[in-house]
């Protein structure tokens, strides 16, 4: 069967097919504007600032919950928590490339960068990349690294340098890269920023990817190391079979501009059997692309009831050629947005992940132009569609006001905020109808209390879970701390607090940040050899907008009053005198409770 739905007169018709498991339709409110502006992203705006919000879940190269990862956004920051999650409300951002970046320990850094509908927030799944060594050279001599992909760097001799200070380094050199394969469907997840970039000429541009590399050089000590001034190092990026067929002859190369978030060309790559060969100067994320330009297209998916399908995955491939697709995930109302390359013919696939795009449907459509585009709202009537609604009530059995539960089960996590009557509902498209064990975690943000995980047996349908408790765990995290009698205190959410620890270091670090502009602090160290309840840790150096950086004396120790696992809670206090700038004796306490990462 074929439906076939009317539009403006720049889209033709928008023809929509039915597969034998969904059935996909479009109201006829089709919005935005469809005029031609050629040359509307040519020049890009970096000066205009907007209030932007934005959430989601990072996750390992396995697919586990990423915790504690640090998650920057403009002057915000703060830790993921045991799900992975993370959320910002409102902060303040450049409006067409606002920057998020996740760091851990171990992995390169992931970055996302994304266009802000200031009453829409944005939603991202993110998969952060382990740096793999991929071998070790003699600096002096130069030497050949080559990774299990077959990525092939060449360095010559006494190409390396100092990143610090741009000294000429002549010991061994360590290799860390990853290759992301074009056809990868978790890309889109692993890769930085989005598909936009700046051309040689400055202008902006959308790519088509034939792959990209990840690398960092680092000493032995863990240095950062860097290709010396005026030096390059040659690479060979593999093509993937698929590929190769429509890969140009030449191709730009871009490095990503972590300030920007941006792609920015950079030298070219010549197609040598199944790899582009190349040179580069400095190593961070390199991309192999053909240059385009691009359409900005905005959605909204709901299901047959009109109720949001959030956090499903859209996935956008082109009819016109191989190596055109892109993926990205709707927010808690269903809907999203993004940049697709012009003039050309597309087929939009939803899903609930990249494990079961086999079963989905699509809509074919096409981009015009190279202004703002919209399919308007897309209603999905699915037997794979499941609905749960439920109900938040407190520890005195009222209806939670402020609150959220977290859906999940492996490599899959959802959040849905509940209303200020308590009230829930997720819509969620699965792989197959069969019952399947998820776990539901429930939050109070006034209270500070969550559920302990509940189990669940769900399928497709409907699925009414009743009152639930969000209830069992205390989620309070503070800071309170006196200084000669003045008090800097610190509460999560309002403010940003976080447990840090660093490998090879036998000491952890607690960190408050005030919100929203991170102009007062408070950090001190704690030393975690022998960490118990009831056990007395020494205090290394304390700090503060309050209290200039003092190495406390060997008299000083913490004790620690609650200990709980690893994603649980630890809490302690001080009291005591410490020797302040200019050997000024100061009266110092705290108290503080934080959710732990190690």
């Amino acid at each position: 069967m074929r439906i076939t739905q009317s539009a403006p007169p720049l889209w033709g018709s928008l023809i929509i097919f039915c597969l034998s498991l969904f059935l996909l339709s479009c109201k006829k409110d089709i919005k935005g504007d469809t005029s031609v502006i050629t040359d509307e992203w040519e020049m890009p705006d970096f000066d205009s600032r907007s209030i932007a919000s934005v959430s989601g879940f990072v996750t390992d190269e396995n697919g586990r919950p990423a915790t504690g990862a640090l998650v920057r956004f403009g002057i915000a920051q703060l830790r993921t928590d045991d799900q992975g999650y993370f959320s910002f409300n409102e902060v303040e951002v450049p409006r067409h490339h606002a920057v998020l970046t996740v760091s851990k320990d171990g992995y390169f850094n992931a970055i996302k960068s994304f266009s802000v509908n200031e009453s829409q927030p944005a939603f991202f799944r993110i998969k952060i990349l382990p740096k793999v060594h991929i071998g070790t050279f003699d600096a002096a001599q130069g030497g050949l690294v080559r990774s299990v992909d077959d990525l092939r760097i060449i360095f010559s001799h006494g190409s390396v340098m100092y990143q610090s200070n741009g000294n000429e380094y002549t010991g061994n050199v360590q290799v860390y890269a990853q290759w992301l394969n074009p056809a990868s469907p978790d890309l889109v997840d692993m890769m930085p920023g989005d598909w936009r970039a700046l051309d040689a000429s400055g202008r902006l541009k959308y790519l088509i990817t034939y792959g990209m590399i990840a690398v960092e050089l680092q000493a032995p000590s863990g240095e950062a190391l860097q290709i010396a001034s005026g030096r390059q190092a040659d690479i060979r990026i593999p093509v993937p079979s698929g590929f190769t067929a429509h890969a140009p002859a030449n191709i730009p190369l871009w490095h990503f501009d972590e300030q920007k978030g941006l792609w920015i060309e950079e030298g070219s790559a010549v197609l040598q059997g199944d790899h582009y060969a190349g040179s580069v100067r400095h190593f961070s994320f390199w991309n192999l692309d053909y240059p385009t330009a691009m359409v900005h297209l905005d959605m909204t998916i709901q299901d047959a009831s009109g109720a949001p399908v959030s956090n499903a995955m859209v996935a956008i491939s082109s009819l016109d050629g191989p190596a055109n697709r892109s993926f990205g995930y709707t927010n808690d109302e269903g809907y999203i947005s993004g940049f697709v390359p012009a003039n050309r013919r597309w087929k939009l696939e939803l899903s609930s992940s990249t494990q079961c795009l086999n079963n989905t449907s699509s809509i074919n459509f096409q981009t015009v132009g190279s202004g703002n585009q919209s399919l308007g709202v897309i209603q999905l009537s699915s037997p794979l569609m499941m609905h749960i609604r439920g109900k938040l009530l407190n520890c005195q059995g009222g209806p939670v006001t402020q609150g959220r539960a977290i859906l999940y089960k492996e490599g899959l996590h959802y959040e849905v905020a509940a209303d200020d009557q308590g009230y829930f509902s997720l819509s969620y498209l699965m792989c197959t109808p069969l019952q399947q064990s998820w776990q539901l975690i429930l939050f109070d943000e006034v209270s500070q209390q969550q559920s302990l995980p509940i189990s669940f047996m769900l399928g497709a349908g409907e699925h009414q879970l009743g009152d639930l408790r969000a209830c069992g765990e205390s989620t309070e995290q503070y800071i309170f701390l006196t200084v000669n009698g003045q008090t800097s205190n610190m509460r999560m959410p309002e403010d940003s607090i976080a447990h840090l620890v660093y490998p090879g270091i036998s000491s952890i670090s607690i960190y408050g940040w005030r919100r929203p502009n991170f102009t007062e602090y408070m950090a001190f160290n704690i030393n975690d050899s022998g960490i118990a309840v009831g056990s007395r840790q020494r205090m290394g150096g304390i700090n503060s907008n309050i209290l200039s950086f003092i190495n406390t004396t060997s008299q000083n120790y913490v004790d620690i009053t609650e200990y709980g696992p690893v994603n649980g809670f630890m809490a302690g206090r001080f009291s005591g005198v410490v020797i302040g700038q200019g050997y000024i004796p100061q009266n110092v306490s705290f108290e503080f409770r934080v959710r732990r990462r190690r």
